[in-house]
């Protein structure tokens, strides 16, 4: 019985130290600002009001696509996945 208690204390206790050799990483703030330049960069949908807006990061070319009802006449400026209302459109990827 001894030893697995032992044991189990040896593994906690081998867990805890692992862990904060973990955390006590030092950072600088310079790998933030490298994987924020990373990541955006490119063409996507980072316009956070519309999918129907593609922006060139980090350029800032932005190109919105309208969409128009032939019957109505009605156009669609900005579409978001997910808007709930009466008046909300109906997006599918």
């Amino acid at each position: 019985m001894n030893a697995k208690k032992y044991l189990f204390l040896f593994l906690l206790g081998s867990i805890n130290s692992y862990a904060q050799q973990m955390v006590e990483t030092d950072y600088t703030g310079i790998e933030y600002i490298q994987l924020k330049s990373e990541l955006a960069n490119g063409w996507n949908t980072w316009n956070t009001r519309s999918v129907l807006s593609h922006v060139l990061l980090p350029e800032g070319i932005s190109v919105d696509f309208y969409l128009k009802d032939r019957i109505s006449e009605e156009v669609l400026e900005e579409g978001l996945v997910g808007r709930r209302g009466e008046e909300a459109e109906s997006i599918l990827l």
